[in-house]
């Protein structure tokens, strides 16, 4: 009877191993998918110094919203969590002229970081 009951616990913790596997596969997919993006970079001028307190605006095209920040003491910049969209970047620190990239400049799509360094 001890040598049924071990097969039968080996073929039950096999299945039950297999069924924990799958199943954290699937929350680590479910978890890795996102629907927002970010974008970053460093705002340089045209000797490749870092510009540091630089205000930053990002303005998604399509709603008008806008999310403003002040780069860090290394020139960088980071807009986490935005929604896919077209987003217009502007740039402006004293003793620069102001960098606008115009319409349509940056495609966020989701889960994909985008990187815009600006020198000036």
């Amino acid at each position: 009877m001890s040598v049924v009951w071990v097969r039968v616990t080996r073929v039950f913790s096999r299945f039950h191993f297999g069924l924990l596997a799958s199943l954290l596969l699937c929350v680590a997919v479910a978890l890795a998918q996102s629907d927002t993006g970010s974008i970053a970079g460093y705002i340089k001028d045209p000797s490749g110094s870092v510009i540091p307190k630089a205000k930053v605006t990002l303005t998604n095209e399509g709603t008008g919203e806008t999310h403003a920040l002040i780069t860090d003491a290394a020139g960088y910049y980071v807009v986490p969590n935005l929604p896919p969209a077209f987003y217009a970047l502007t740039v402006e620190a004293p003793g620069f002229k102001r960098f606008e990239s115009g319409d349509s400049g940056h495609q966020l799509v989701p889960a994909l970081p985008l990187r815009r360094d600006i020198s000036r």
